[in-house]
């Protein structure tokens, strides 16, 4: 390491020196209403990513969340504090909303606290204004996420079919997959819906891939059944993120 902090490596083949470039480093915050302090009863559920530059002096914030009780007032970083602690709002962020690659400007100390896992985000909303939902940012083993984005997990018989978005957080430069399946919950696949199966591969640069899933209208009065959706198998520099798994009720 040189003493501006430039890592090199030397070949013990040839003695050839190389220097290491520094990689983007991702963040990702699962928030929901158990986080917050004290916990609040809510079905409201996001995922926030935090995407630091390799030059660590700045950093791309998303945020993507559904179901808040009421309309959004804050969306705030705040720091440092680890789990079940709090502190002062460290950044303000759109409060419009989801809202993607929102830049912020970082000191070396909110790094080493963000590094630190002591950095959480907190959305705040009419019904709760203290917050509804929170998540601690942890780093994420990939500079990139995959997950399900179901903004209503039911559907009717007579829709015909269920429409599965999976979407993409983080550095989306690199062509990447992951694969999806069904399978029976408390609904079967022989009468209720139609087995799907496959697996998306997004190009560089794609955030967002969908997959149908064909419901079998049986004309029968029924209490209300469910399937699972399910992804898998990532390639291509990225992990899963939760929600990996959901059940969708028919």
């Amino acid at each position: 390491t040189s003493p501006a902090g430039t890592l090199y490596v030397v070949s013990l083949s040839d003695g050839a020196v190389y220097e290491v470039f520094p990689k983007s480093q991702l963040f990702v915050a699962n928030l929901d209403g158990s986080q917050e302090l004290p916990p609040v009863a809510t079905n409201a559920r996001g995922t926030a990513t935090l995407l630091l530059d390799k030059d660590e002096t700045t950093a791309l914030v998303s945020l993507r969340f559904r179901n808040l009780t009421g309309a959004e007032t804050f969306a705030k970083i705040h720091g440092p504090a680890a789990a079940g602690q709090t502190a002062s709002p460290e950044f303000d962020l759109p409060s419009t909303g989801d809202f993607s690659d929102f830049r912020i400007t970082l000191t070396p100390q909110q790094v080493s606290d963000l590094k630190s896992g002591l950095f959480y985000i907190n959305v705040r909303s009419a019904v709760f204004p203290a917050g509804e939902i929170r998540g601690q940012f942890g780093a994420a083993a990939q500079a990139s996420v995959v997950q399900l984005d179901v903004a209503d997990p039911t559907v009717s018989e007579g829709a015909g079919l269920k429409t599965v978005n999976v979407i993409r957080l983080g550095d989306a430069s690199a062509a990447a997959s992951v694969d999806y399946a069904t399978s029976d919950g408390t609904a079967s696949e022989r009468t209720d819906y139609t087995t799907a199966r496959g697996t998306l591969r997004f190009a560089p640069g794609e955030t967002q891939k969908s997959f149908d899933v064909l419901i079998t209208d049986d004309n029968l009065v029924e209490p209300s059944e469910n399937f699972v959706v399910t992804l898998s198998n990532p390639t291509g520099s990225v992990v899963l993120n939760s929600p990996s798994s959901l059940a969708l009720n028919i």
